[in-house]
């Protein structure tokens, strides 16, 4: 039953990283740029959105087994540890150096709605 559990969460969270990655690719946003014209500036919002009520289904829907991954012992805890809170400081200074409103899709459609917003903005 374990091993069902563990190919149903890889299996769904793989649905979910391929999906994705095929959204934000550069040849699937051009084919929506192509049908929707300047709308396209909604894409990232939409994205955004997508990925975060699909992700979210996805963690809803998965088994959660009662059973401990792993278990590590010290001193490998501790520098896992280190390793989290890096990582952690290394998000916190990227998202720092971005445009929150450029990465959520807020600042395009603020283009849209003043007329602002070029279709060469779609990276």
């Amino acid at each position: 039953m374990i091993f069902l559990d563990l190919i149903a969460t890889v299996f769904l969270f793989s649905l979910f990283a391929v999906s994705h990655t095929i959204l934000a690719s550069n040849k699937i946003k051009r084919r929506f740029s192509e049908r929707l014209g300047p709308g396209i500036a909604f894409y990232r919002l939409f994205y955004n959105f997508t990925s975060l009520i699909t992700l979210a289904l996805f963690i809803f829907i998965a088994p959660k087994p009662d059973i401990v991954v792993y278990d590590l012992h010290y001193p490998f805890d501790i520098v896992t540890f280190v390793l989290q809170v890096l990582s952690l400081i290394g998000l916190i200074w990227t998202v720092g150096r971005l445009d929150l409103k450029e990465f959520l899709g807020i600042a395009q459609v603020e283009r849209y709605l003043n007329g602002t917003y070029k279709i060469d903005d779609l990276d």
